[in-house]
């Protein structure tokens, strides 16, 4: 029997988890537009099959719908608004040399880890809520690799808006995974609390990644120092940023006796979502899987900001 044209084909460096992981995301969010859709590795590349039945879906329509649609975080509006409110008053009176009254400070802190630590919904039409950063450090399952400081809203929407500035032509499949900008966000965008597609009114300022892509701590190893560190803008992978942070809801490396060391598994059986995520984890053994194991590299000397390093083919 012959095998159909898949109706997405994206190019992928299987060595690179962010690239790995980013495909898996892709999957996630072609399952949630075409339940049933189906995926393989094939080499250097990443197939997806949308059922026939329906429409095809094609990988421009999958991602001009990711950049329109809305990302929220666990704050209500009003509740954003409370914090800015704080905010500015916990500043008005530093530059008085006062302080918040104590309730209020602990109001704002409680609202403050809430706003950068908390669940991200990816709104219709995918309406998937993301939150598998929240276990703690000490899990050995975690794969988190930013601080308890820096808001993971706010990167997922600057490589969001960032990803925008990508055309979306036809050989987008070559170009996707390697497109490479600094991460920008947004300051005074109307919208930019949803990640809502909106004209901009403000100045744009760098952000930086969450370092899923390997190829940004490795330039950081090869130059000795870590550029953002030093405030140094350095381009990062906004679609592999993006698209990782979705794949590691469902899909989920295995971890290793060793601390900080991972494997995932890339498969070469078309399989839906759910049963590819087993596979990912190494729970279905087929053969032509391949082993691939990584670790998080530290960035900091406390490891508080980690990052996705290279995998090599692992055979036990």
């Amino acid at each position: 029997m012959t095998t159909p044209e898949p109706s997405i084909s994206v190019r992928v460096d299987p060595a690179n988890p962010g690239q790995f992981f980013a495909c898996c995301g892709l999957l996630e969010l072609a399952h949630r537009l075409r339940p049933g859709a189906e995926a393989r590795f094939e080499g250097t590349m990443f197939h997806i099959w949308t059922p026939r039945a329906v429409e095809p879906l094609g990988l421009t329509a999958l991602i001009q719908k990711l950049l329109d649609c809305q990302f929220t975080g666990e704050l209500s509006p009003q509740e954003t608004e409370e914090l800015d409110s704080l905010n500015a008053d916990k500043k008005r009176l530093e530059a008085q040399q006062q302080k918040l009254p104590e309730k209020a400070e602990e109001r704002r802190k409680s609202l403050d880890k809430q706003r950068r630590e908390g669940a991200i919904t990816v709104g219709g039409p995918f309406s998937i809520r993301l939150d598998w950063w929240q276990v703690g450090e000490d899990d050995p399952a975690t794969v988190k690799t930013w601080s308890g400081q820096q808001g993971n809203l706010d990167i997922a929407l600057a490589a969001k808006l960032t990803l925008a500035q990508l055309p979306l032509a036809h050989d987008l499949g070559e170009r996707l995974l390697p497109f490479s900008h600094v991460l920008k966000k947004a300051v005074g965008e109307e919208g930019d609390k949803h990640g809502a597609r909106k004209k901009k009114r403000g100045k744009e300022e760098d952000a930086e990644p969450f370092y899923f892509d390997a190829r940004r701590a490795r330039s950081a190893l090869d130059i000795g120092f870590s550029p953002d560190v030093q405030k140094m803008p350095v381009e990062a992978h906004p679609a592999v940023e993006l698209l990782c942070l979705i794949g590691l809801q469902r899909f989920r490396p295995a971890p290793t006796k060793k601390r900080r060391v991972f494997d995932y598994w890339t498969w070469t059986e078309p399989l839906p979502a759910a049963v590819a995520s087993a596979a990912v984890a190494g729970a279905l053994p087929a053969r032509g899987d391949t082993r691939w194991r990584f670790r998080l590299l530290c960035r900091d000397n406390q490891c508080r900001y980690k990052a996705f390093d290279f995998a090599t083919p692992f055979r036990s």
